[in-house]
């Protein structure tokens, strides 16, 4: 296996173990079947598979990622190969957003979140989870990787989004839901 096969391999392994996180933010986020979804940073898609899954036939997950495309494709899954950073083209605003593990990553967060707002209408509802780095790191990224909570939210005010509390969530997660005021 070639180290680009074993990387790959490995973040699977690693998205997989995060699946049970999917109904957890699905349900913070209010996602329910019929709705559109846009799961931001999708990587190999097991995520935006489980998202798809809750959305049900009547409902369409688009999964955005620079690099990876999703392993398995279900009927309403649709794989965009692009950055966050730049617009993104959707058919109409989605009902929810999710951007997980994303932000902490990206060479440049504000863009993302000005790019989202743009993607958004007023209804939208958008998740951002991040590891928080009040968590003592045993699982997921390192600590100095991790942002901060009022960093995060200091980026959604900045970007122009209205949000509620910070909610804890599993495996050193923080969760933040916001909208397009």
């Amino acid at each position: 296996m070639n180290q680009n096969a074993q990387d790959l391999a490995k973040f699977i392994s690693r998205q997989q173990q995060k699946r049970h996180l999917a109904a957890v933010w699905a349900e913070l986020a209010g996602v329910r079947a019929g709705m559109i979804v846009l799961d931001i940073g999708s990587g190999p898609g097991v995520l935006a598979e489980e998202y798809a899954k809750i959305v049900g036939q009547g409902g369409l997950v688009y999964a955005l990622d620079p690099k990876i495309a999703p392993s398995s494709m279900p009927d309403n899954l649709v794989f965009l190969r692009q950055d966050a950073a730049h617009p993104i083209n959707l058919p109409a605003p989605p009902d929810v957003i999710f951007v997980t593990d994303v932000l902490h990553h990206a060479p440049d967060p504000a863009a993302i979140l000005a790019n989202l707002r743009e993607v958004c209408g007023p209804p939208t509802r958008v998740l951002i989870a991040e590891y928080d780095p009040a968590q003592p790191g045993l699982v997921g990224a390192k600590q100095g990787r991790r942002m901060a909570r009022q960093a995060l939210l200091s980026l959604l005010d900045a970007a122009g989004f209205s949000h509620g509390g910070v909610f804890g969530t599993a495996d050193e997660h923080y969760a933040v839901v916001a909208a397009r005021p």
